[in-house]
């Protein structure tokens, strides 16, 4: 099973610890907006995920039965703060995942993004469980 234990929410993103077995990473979401489609976090729960691709995402993870959301992707991106205060984000609602959490042209958010989805993607076979916890 996968588990996003997420840490703390503000404007410049909610942040976590995704671990799969032995693997750990860093997670990044919009702040908590109370579900909001394409704004907040999504809901602490369990899901399915599963492996997908797309034209504009090649590599990710697709999340099935997020309550009142469709399209919520476990994909690659550098931040995910409040647009409408804003700042930069590369998330409408999904999960980004890195190795580090850093300051990224002098906003909060997550690096090395693409290789640590490579490396995610490489774990999930086929359908898995995922459980999102708030610390």
């Amino acid at each position: 099973m996968m588990l996003i234990t997420r840490r703390e929410s503000s404007d410049f993103g909610t942040f976590g610890v995704l671990t799969l077995g032995g693997f750990r990473c860093f997670t990044l979401e919009p702040p908590d907006r109370s579900n909001a489609p394409e704004a907040s976090c999504i809901p602490a729960g369990e899901y399915e995920v599963e492996p997908w691709s797309s034209a504009s995402y090649l590599q990710a993870l697709r999340l099935a039965h997020v309550p009142g959301r469709t399209g919520i992707l476990i994909h690659q991106g550098n931040w995910a703060g409040d647009r409408e205060k804003g700042m930069r984000s590369n998330s409408r609602g999904c999960i980004l995942v890195g190795s580090k959490r850093a300051l990224v042209y002098e906003q909060p958010g997550i690096i090395e993004s693409a290789f640590t989805l490579s490396r995610l993607c490489s774990l999930v076979k086929g359908r898995i469980s995922l459980e999102v916890r708030d610390a």
